[in-house]
């Protein structure tokens, strides 16, 4: 209050939702809807232009840094991924280090058409899955290169079974279902409408 100069203590968590579980707010950080996601005990978010690192066990922000993206990171071993439009066309994906979110480089993706949600995807076998258009490019994270095409109808979202074995696509209002080893469709199933993202999660 003014004129109070006494001593407080430091702001403590503050609790925001009751139920079964409970919850607390750990950080005051604006976050982009749908952009968070867990790995290795740490919490990613993208917020304000920026990608952020929060140590959920801490209560606090451990790292962060100013990124052209957003859609949701992608955790890929030691690195996050986020996709964002490139001022050529297509798409450009950046890694950064999964502690220090310094950056790791980057890899062109040629005819990606840049989706807010739902356009990456990470496989069990570490390879990068991406929305590109008339095709899923497939990018090798330790090379920082595509490495192959699979042909598709049109691409707005992606996701991998934790197999690795089956690739799932959304289409226009069409699901997509494809060998991933073989590039080749095995279904086709119609939504009755727009597919919408389908990559927030390994199905």
């Amino acid at each position: 209050p003014p004129g109070d100069s006494g001593s407080h203590p430091p702001p403590q968590a503050v609790p925001v939702a009751g139920g079964m579980w409970g919850a607390e707010l750990i950080v005051q950080q604006s976050m982009d809807a749908g952009t968070l996601v867990g790995s290795g005990g740490s919490l990613y978010a993208l917020g304000g232009g920026s990608l952020i690192r929060i140590d959920p066990a801490k209560r606090q922000l451990e790292a962060q840094i100013s990124v052209p993206g957003t859609d949701r990171p992608v955790v890929d071993g030691n690195e996050v991924w986020v996709d964002s439009p490139s001022s050529g066309g297509g798409l450009t994906l950046s890694a950064f280090n999964a502690t220090t979110l310094a950056p790791a480089g980057s890899v062109a993706v040629p005819g990606g058409v840049f989706q807010p949600e739902g356009a990456l995807a990470v496989g069990p076998g570490g390879d990068l899955y991406v929305a590109a258009g008339s095709s899923v490019a497939v990018v090798d994270p330790g090379s920082h290169s595509v490495i192959r095409h699979i042909a598709v109808s049109g691409a707005d979202s992606v996701a991998v079974t934790p197999d690795g074995s089956t690739l799932y696509v959304a289409a226009g209002s069409a699901l997509d279902t494809f060998d991933t080893a073989t590039g080749s469709r095995i279904a086709s199933s119609p939504l009755g409408g727009p597919a919408g993202e389908i990559g927030r999660a390994h199905v």
